[in-house]
């Protein structure tokens, strides 16, 4: 296993137990940004968690997925890298001078992972994470339809690069 590798793992664990422990002290939030101000709001100053573990993800998974990528296609990585520490800096999108930032990033982010994910033939990886996510939207009497599309686009990055690391 490569420090890339173990490294991936990290970011992806660290994004895992922050959305989980969000969920757990909140309930299923409007969007994943949103988790920003229940942490600064109820726990007292804590909404930087929301930025660390962006920039976790950022700084941990962004290496090994530039290196997996096909030359062509690395643009995608790095744009998709870059957008999401954008969102994490940005982590006050009800201020007006940062919404179009956040906004933008968080936009450019999923559209660089799911074009990576379609150029480098592994779309079919997103049918399981919109089933799953689908699935929990409609029981969730189609509420928080932003969190639900969010996770599926991090679902199915994460299954993604799990599935380079397993066939290599």
């Amino acid at each position: 296993m490569t420090t890339l590798t173990i490294l991936c793992l990290l970011g992806m664990l660290s994004i895992t137990v922050y959305l989980l422990g969000s969920i757990s002290t909140f309930g299923i939030p409007p969007s994943i940004s949103d988790t920003f101000y229940l942490w600064d709001s109820k726990k007292r100053g804590l909404g930087y968690l929301f930025t660390a573990a962006l920039f976790s993800v950022t700084f941990f998974v962004t290496p090994y997925w530039l290196e997996v990528t096909p030359d062509g296609f690395r643009f995608l990585a790095f744009l998709g890298g870059g957008a999401l520490a954008f969102v994490g800096v940005a982590s006050h999108f009800l201020e007006p001078d940062e919404k179009p930032i956040h906004y933008g990033a968080a936009f450019l982010w999923a559209g660089a992972s799911i074009a990576w994910m379609i150029v480098t033939g592994v779309w079919y990886l997103l049918i399981p994470p919109v089933v799953f996510c689908g699935a929990a939207w409609l029981m969730s009497a189609r509420q928080n339809t932003t969190f639900w599309g969010e996770v599926t686009v991090v679902l199915a990055l994460l299954i993604a690069l799990v599935r380079t690391m397993i066939t290599g």
